[in-house]
């Protein structure tokens, strides 16, 4: 139908994510989740989304009506006759705005679902004023192509079809997006029990609505079409002690083979959470898949099944150690030179996975990554894995290059969820928290199946302070991704530092997380503060100060209480960087950044080079009961620093 500019204020991002899912349900492609930060580089991607879009949906509200950039979304809609004003907290449109019929969506429940259908309508009657013929007539809605797509009908059209899939029994429901190339998938229970069965039904209905917002060139099957499909799902629930479990299956439908299979078993072993981490698995399976059998690659044979299996395992290891992902894409390039998505993949792992020891093994490696650049360079030269492959490999304290590698990726990549992520780990690194959660939010919305970057969120926002905030995402994202290598580590850091430390010591003794011994010392001293385990981890963190100058051991000294003993090293002769500076950015560390020698400390990194030369200050050094003047005590440290 319609291709929707969403304009909204950040602080309104969960309504309009809702509103957002609403009219892609309905059909319409929307463009939503870029535009709210400022800066030069995104005006440009803005002002394409506007010209190509059909109808502008501007949400006001107590904060968007202050956002100049909202105003000027708004003002370019108005002026081309295709301004949809929405209130969604009851504000009033600002003067300019208000010759306009403004749709209300702050009003209770049970009133909204006739008001969005509303919106739905005034976005389908500009879509129908705009395509009127020279006669007058008009083409009607569910006819029109926009910027080259087919999109579905309206809301209406897609209650009709669930109703008849639900009276079928076996479910039929066509999205009829897409093109010739796209591929198709079915669902089908493994066996003939009725609860199998209904785990397919609901399946079949959950990964069809994830899906269809998702890839275009997918299309969900069933009823007479599941016979035609490409590919076929297959999952079957088993009950165990009163727990529910399901497999999960894909097949090629010519020869039934198993190209995937997994297990999902919910933590709570209730069955609704198992029916959403199923649609989950599958929707991120069946994006793999179609990169694997997308034109011009056409995986096939024992390289398929590769490919799958690495790629259903990557988003997991993200953000704890991809090595052992690195073998699997390794072979699927070596095997299929041509196809793109493999060298992204196989950057992608280099780029997330931790340095061999030693260093025969680290310089092969290291070898070995640059030709991937290289080779991949030469197939698809703007993909993101080749910055973030890059970013891998420059220095700690290139950070002006850093960032203008990311954002220059990111304007070209604007909801790229791995460089999103990555600018996200920059700015928190540097004390810029705000602007973290805000990259990692986008990034969390812009992939929502991958636990990577739902894990990145919950980390910023740990980062930040917003400590509930992370606890709640944390629960969100054990009950999509159970055992999830880089969600345990989360979990651990999680109740590790704010938490329950004995959550944290089961994790260690379970072998869920890779951690040093002080670390786990340090646990046992929480959980236990005795003065024998205090004494024991303070001298173990004590030892690992002179020997292993790192972030880890400056956070246990934090823990235990001996942060004082911190400051001869800070300010000696002890190397530092750019790492040991994001840990004391933390809010565990406030008192200590409010000494004033904390900015004699930075100076003798790179990051307080950067805080001057960019004019980006750190979030603390806005915080009003700060006892001193971040560009003042700056300048002293730098006058220092230069010997002067």
């Amino acid at each position: 139908m319609a291709s929707v500019f969403l304009s909204y204020d950040r602080e309104d991002v969960a309504k309009a994510r809702l509103i957002a899912l609403a009219l892609e349900k309905a059909g319409h492609q929307v463009w939503w989740d870029q535009h709210i930060r400022g800066g030069a580089q995104y005006s440009k991607e803005i002002e394409t989304a506007l010209k190509a879009a059909d109808a502008v949906v501007v949400l006001w509200s107590v904060y968007s009506i202050d956002s100049a950039w909202v105003r000027d979304e708004a003002a370019a809609g108005r002026d081309s006759g295709l301004l949809i004003p929405v209130t969604i907290d009851g504000t009033e449109p600002p003067l300019g705005f208000r010759q306009y019929q403004t749709i209300n969506l702050s009003s209770a429940r049970s009133e909204r679902g006739g008001r969005m259908r509303r919106l739905i309508d005034a976005i389908d009657g500009i879509v129908t004023r705009s395509v009127c013929d020279g006669d007058g007539q008009v083409t009607h809605p569910a006819a029109i192509v926009t910027r080259g797509r087919w999109f579905a009908p309206s809301w209406r059209v897609y209650a009709i079809v669930a109703a008849l899939a639900a009276v079928a029994g076996g479910g039929a429901l066509w999205l009829t997006h897409g093109t010739a190339d796209a591929i198709s998938v079915t669902i089908a229970a493994s066996d003939p029990s009725a609860e199998s069965n209904r785990l397919a039904r609901e399946l079949l209905f959950k990964l069809s609505s994830l899906q269809g917002r998702r890839n275009s060139q997918v299309r969900i099957v069933g009823g007479g079409q599941a016979k035609t499909a490409d590919l076929v799902f297959q999952t079957a629930l088993r009950t165990d002690a009163g727990a529910n479990h399901a497999t999960l299956a894909l097949l090629s439908q010519t020869d039934d083979e198993i190209l995937w299979s997994g297990e999902v078993e919910p933590k709570s072993g209730q069955l609704p959470d198992l029916e959403q981490q199923l649609a989950y698995s599958a929707a991120r399976i069946l994006d793999c898949a179609y990169h694997a059998l997308a034109p011009g690659a056409k995986l096939s044979g024992g390289t398929l099944k590769l490919y799958l299996n690495g790629c259903a395992r990557i988003a997991e290891v993200i953000g704890y150690d991809a090595s052992e992902v690195l073998p699997q894409f390794e072979q699927v390039t070596r095997e299929a030179p041509g196809f793109v998505d493999g060298w992204a993949k196989l950057l992608l792992a280099y780029s997330a996975s931790a340095y061999p020891e030693e260093k025969v093994a680290r310089e092969g490696r290291l070898i070995r990554m640059k030709d991937a650049l290289a080779r991949a360079r030469a197939l698809e030269p703007t993909l993101p894995e080749i910055t973030l492959a890059t970013l891998s490999m420059l220095p700690r304290a290139a950070l002006d290059e850093r960032f203008r590698l990311l954002d220059g990726a990111l304007a070209q990549h604007p909801d790229n969820a791995g460089l999103l992520n990555e600018r996200s780990d920059h700015l928190a690194s540097i004390g810029r928290f705000n602007e973290a959660i805000d990259d990692a939010r986008s990034a969390s919305a812009a992939d929502p199946l991958n636990a990577a970057s739902e894990n990145s969120y919950i980390l910023r926002l740990a980062h930040a302070g917003q400590i509930e905030s992370a606890f709640r995402e944390l629960d969100r994202a054990e009950r999509l991704w159970p055992g999830a290598s880089n969600i345990n580590e989360t979990k651990f850091w999680l109740n590790f530092r704010f938490g329950d430390p004995n959550v944290a010591l089961d994790l260690m003794r379970q072998g869920a997380t890779r951690l040093p011994t002080q670390v786990q010392l340090v646990a046992i001293a929480k959980i236990d503060p005795s003065h024998g385990n205090l004494e024991r981890a303070r001298k173990l963190i004590r030892q690992a100060l002179h020997q292993d100058w790192s972030p880890g051991p400056v956070q246990g000294a934090m823990v235990l209480g001996i942060q004082s003993e911190l400051w001869p090293l800070l300010l000696g002769g002890q190397p530092v960087h750019g790492g040991i500076v994001a840990v004391t950015l933390y809010p565990a560390f406030r008192t200590f950044r409010y000494d004033p020698r904390f900015m004699r400390f930075v100076a003798r990194t790179e990051v307080l080079d950067y805080w001057r030369s960019s004019g980006h200050w750190p979030d603390f050094c806005r915080e009003p009961d700060l006892p001193y003047d971040c560009e003042a005590e700056a300048a002293k440290a730098g006058q220092r620093k230069g010997g002067t």
